[in-house]
């Protein structure tokens, strides 16, 4: 395979993980508009969390059994699909905890599913001998992008839109969203 394969890999990647980390301080700040309860935004932990642990080995499972390009597909696909329907929900003023919750779990096994794969393609892609400094490479930038340019940058769009107008700040989450996952 060429170096443009894993190239599209990385940037992908890069942009899965840059959504995973706006996601990661968004959502609670959503959260924090439904509901003043403390515990109740922290529930989103737990959502979050408890099934990857539950399913992390059905997931390894499912990658070594199928056709992990697909997986990465569909993974990201489902991700859009979840993304999008909570930002539609936010424009119609729909969402609830709960189903902030439901979008919440299904996003984290998604999640998982684009992370594990990843790394499971890269072989078929570039040389045994690269493997090491792609592998370096992909887990650098998940770090990076997941952990310290997604976060802030989620915060400070959700601080922008929380000074619009409430139909606007509405519209521009949607919007937001939508935009950031056709990349």
């Amino acid at each position: 395979m060429s170096d443009l394969d894993y190239r599209k890999l990385w940037v992908g990647n890069a942009a899965s993980n840059l959504s995973d980390g706006l996601v990661f301080i968004a959502m609670p700040l959503i959260a924090t508009t439904l509901s003043k309860d403390p515990l109740a935004v922290s529930g989103l932990t737990i959502a979050y969390t408890v099934p990857r642990i539950g399913a992390v080995l059905g997931i390894g499972v499912m990658i070594d059994r199928c056709d992990r390009r697909h997986l990465l597909y569909v993974a990201n696909l489902l991700r859009f699909l979840a993304y999008g329907a909570l930002a539609i929900l936010l424009i119609k003023g729909a969402v609830n905890l709960p189903l902030l919750y439901v979008i919440y779990a299904a996003v984290a096994l998604v999640e998982t599913t684009s992370d594990t794969a990843v790394f499971s393609v890269l072989p078929s892609i570039i040389p045994a001998k690269e493997l090491d400094r792609a592998n370096s490479q992909i887990t650098g930038t998940q770090l990076v992008i997941d952990e310290f340019v997604g976060p802030p940058l989620g915060g400070f769009l959700f601080a922008v839109t929380a000074a619009l107008p409430i139909g606007a700040s509405s519209f521009a989450c949607g919007v937001a969203s939508l935009a950031f996952f056709l990349l």
